[in-house]
């Protein structure tokens, strides 16, 4: 069990007219700490998705968007928190979210968000291991029309 940092630093869903359905991309970079038993052992990864959205709303305000989105995954591994001692690795990931949006007004809402992430990561020198996060967040976010 490990503990870290998720910051989604880029989410766009396109929802098709007349449609529930659509397309959605994401840009996150991760940071988890590996072993408390070293100083500052870490593993730090970056994933670029896609995939589809399911959106649907619950009442005027609020809306709940499902995504299964799937994409590349670059991780650095750092045993001891200097660049010289770490390892890059690399791999294939899925990641399964659930958004709720809350609408403040036509173009700005509020989001909560709870999603899990997979990815089994290639190293060349070491193991290669499977990475499993539950991710929580909160947001803020625009839509364009």
């Amino acid at each position: 069990v490990s503990y870290g940092i998720s910051d989604m630093l880029l989410d766009f869903g396109f929802i098709f007219k007349n449609s529930n359905f659509g397309l959605s991309a994401t840009y996150i970079s991760e940071g988890y700490i590996t072993d408390r038993d070293v100083v500052d052992s870490r593993l730090d990864f970056s994933n670029i998705t896609i995939g589809v959205i399911y959106s649907f709303e619950i009442s005027n305000s609020f809306t709940v968007d499902l995504k299964c989105q799937f994409g590349y995954v670059s991780s650095l591994y750092r045993l001891s928190g200097i660049n010289d001692n770490s390892m890059d690795g690399k791999g294939l990931g899925i990641d399964f979210r659930s958004l709720i949006r809350y609408q403040l007004s036509k173009h700005w809402f509020l989001i909560g968000q709870c999603g899990y992430f997979y990815s089994d990561q290639m190293f060349k020198d070491i193991d290669n291991f499977h990475i499993q996060a539950l991710n929580v967040g909160l947001g803020a976010g625009f839509k364009i029309r």
